[in-house]
């Protein structure tokens, strides 16, 4: 190990990192900004697209749910970078975003939509995937937690400016359309900025170790690692999957429904939406960096845990309590952080667990059963709409589903905090 890290807030990484390093954070921070962008942009716009649209009230998650099943084709294609390599499969995907955020501004009916948006997930989702190994494996082994905050950071920036832009929604020439539009432009830079990244260290080391092997196609290998993922690894696997739906289904409707809550429930302007997002998202935003390095000193289990437990209680209060714009911005705040908190964990775990042959896969099939049991709690939303009188209290049923996803941590998933990526696969009984 390079060094021990420390806990505590810093932007400062707890161990050194080399130039390449820095390059690399860097470029991938940068694609998990726009990212974020994109992802938290439908959430702020979807009361306009459903009124554009015509979408009945109480009915706009089902937008979300089905634009959220690209997830089905990024599981795909993020495996085949355990075939083709990180760095190509990573130009894919930011230039499919690029193309599928700007068709997304002329639309033209709700299912051109979705289609469209569904589009930008499976590149984007499949960038995420394949963004987290890449961190894995070129991070030094006491940064990595740190190294995952940066990139949840960035991706909460993201978010933070489309909240910021979505202020001028009322002004802009065309609407939601003019922030599709605005989203898309930079992916291009950042795509051909990609074309310098040399692959990453551990997966040349492997094609080198396979090298004379008879070659396989793209889907054959993609294959072989899932097989190797849930027959030799099954337990492993199986039990991050149960981590994460449960934690999937209890925290999305909270976290993407807001803007939906805050305008029809609440009644508050764009404006108003804005100052929320920004002022409890810049509290939260520091969830990154405080998760992230007290999961590489204390362990991610600790910090899973009480982040569940934080989550439950800020959003709960939230969605419950009193329509006040000042509470629920300091809630959102809380919620955000530990939102981000989790997402660390979980991320960390899914990239450090399996090796470098089915890291990329491991990667991808928690990203898939992350979009799939959020849009499972989508569609139940919709469904407790009526019955349980409106938003707030149909999002808020969902949220003691996490505690299931902290138990199944607590029993199951092996502590990673400190190890090498070598020392963490060999005590699962696996080759690096």
């Amino acid at each position: 190990m390079a060094g021990a890290p420390t806990g505590g807030f810093s932007l400062k990484p707890p161990v050194p990192l080399d130039g390449h390093q820095w390059k690399v954070l860097i470029l991938v921070s940068l694609a998990f900004l726009i990212a974020g962008y994109d992802i938290q942009l439908l959430g702020l716009v979807l009361p306009y697209v459903a009124a554009d649209f015509g979408v009945p009230a109480g009915n706009e998650g089902e937008i979300i749910m089905w634009a959220r099943l690209g997830v089905l084709v990024a599981f795909p294609l993020a495996m085949l970078a355990d075939r083709w390599g990180r760095r190509a499969l990573l130009m894919v995907t930011i230039l499919g975003s690029a193309l599928t955020t700007l068709a997304t501004a002329f639309a033209q009916s709700e299912s051109q939509f979705i289609m469209l948006q569904a589009a930008v997930r499976t590149f984007g989702y499949a960038q995420d995937m394949i963004s987290i190994v890449v961190i894995a494996e070129e991070m030094n082994d006491g940064a990595r937690g740190w190294a995952l905050g940066m990139l949840a950071a960035a991706a909460a920036f993201g978010g933070g400016l489309s909240a910021v832009i979505f202020a001028l929604i009322e002004i802009l020439p065309f609407g939601w359309r003019a922030l599709y539009v605005l989203g898309a432009l930079p992916i291009f830079a950042i795509a051909i900025a990609w074309r310098t990244m040399p692959e990453t260290r551990r997966f040349r080391e492997m094609q080198a170790h396979a090298r004379g092997v008879t070659a396989r196609s793209g889907l054959h290998t993609a294959m072989a690692a899932f097989h190797a993922l849930v027959v030799t690894h099954r337990r492993r696997f199986f039990a991050l999957m149960a981590v994460t739906a449960p934690l999937a289904f209890g925290l999305t409707c909270a976290m993407v429904l807001l803007p939906t809550y805050l305008k029809t429930e609440v009644g508050l302007p764009p404006q108003g939406v804005t100052a929320i997002f920004i002022g409890g998202g810049l509290f939260g935003l520091t969830g990154n960096f405080i998760a992230g390095r007290y999961a590489d000193r204390n362990g991610r289990k600790p910090v899973f845990l009480v982040a569940t437990l934080l989550f439950i209680a800020a959003m709960g209060a939230l969605y419950l309590g009193p329509h006040n714009g000042y509470l629920i911005g300091v809630l959102w705040g809380f919620g955000v952080f530990c939102f981000f908190a989790l997402e660390v964990v979980v991320g960390a775990w899914s990239a450090e667990l399996f090796p470098t042959a089915q890291r990329s896969t491991a990667s991808g099939a928690r990203l898939a059963v992350n979009i799939i049991a959020g849009g499972a709690a989508l569609l139940t939303q919709t469904f407790l709409y009526d019955s349980m009188g409106g938003h707030a209290a149909s999002i808020a049923v969902l949220l003691p589903v996490v505690l299931l996803a902290t138990l199944i941590a607590m029993l199951a998933i092996p502590e990673t905090a400190g190890k090498t990526l070598e020392q963490i696969a060999a005590e699962g009984g696996a080759k690096p």
